[in-house]
């Protein structure tokens, strides 16, 4: 299966790629993480698979973190692609198809605004610090900084999510209706 098209999200276009593929290595593996420093141990699966691309020998590399995905070597699947970077896969087999990955933000160039929301945290926190260290009512200068960062981390994540989530419910129609 080859198509290729285009997604288009706010004023930005990207391009949406399938390409047919065999999967010629997969391994799964996890990493414990934490312990006398870092509290809590906590466990992350990981997964190397190497995608080998049916017409014209193209490979693509990548390790899948934290997802437990149905891939075994040999199997025929379908790579999705966005802007020439491997996101998912489907499986012929199955007709299903899987995200690599949930985080669509920094594999884009998107300009954002939030980016002017971190500058307005760093200023609120500059701006407190001053107000802290050089004011006599030191109360009132921690709450304005400390609500100023916790609205820039609020909008960013927002931002986040609502970028991750377009992209997926443009690519799941893309994907139903081909």
């Amino acid at each position: 299966m080859q198509m290729q098209t285009m997604i288009r999200f706010g004023k930005n276009e990207f391009l949406l790629e399938l390409k047919s593929a065999t999967v010629i290595h997969a391994d799964k593996y996890s990493e414990t993480r934490g312990g006398w420093g870092n509290f809590p141990v906590r466990s992350v699966l990981y997964t190397d698979v190497v995608f080998n691309n049916a017409t014209d020998g193209t490979r693509w590399q990548i390790t899948i973190q934290g997802r437990n995905l149905p891939v075994y070597q040999e199997q025929n699947v379908s790579v999705i692609l966005l802007e020439h970077s491997v996101i998912g896969f489907i499986d012929q087999a199955t007709s299903k198809y899987y995200y690599t990955r949930n985080d669509f933000n920094r594999m884009v160039p998107i300009e954002w605004p939030a980016r002017y929301f971190w500058i307005s945290g760093l200023g609120f926190l500059i701006i407190g610090a001053v107000k802290f260290f050089t004011g006599k009512d030191q109360q009132d200068s921690f709450t304005i900084p400390f609500f100023g960062i916790v609205a820039t981390l609020l909008t960013a994540y927002l931002h986040k999510w609502i970028l991750n989530r377009s992209f997926t419910k443009a690519i799941d129609h893309y994907l139903q209706d081909s």
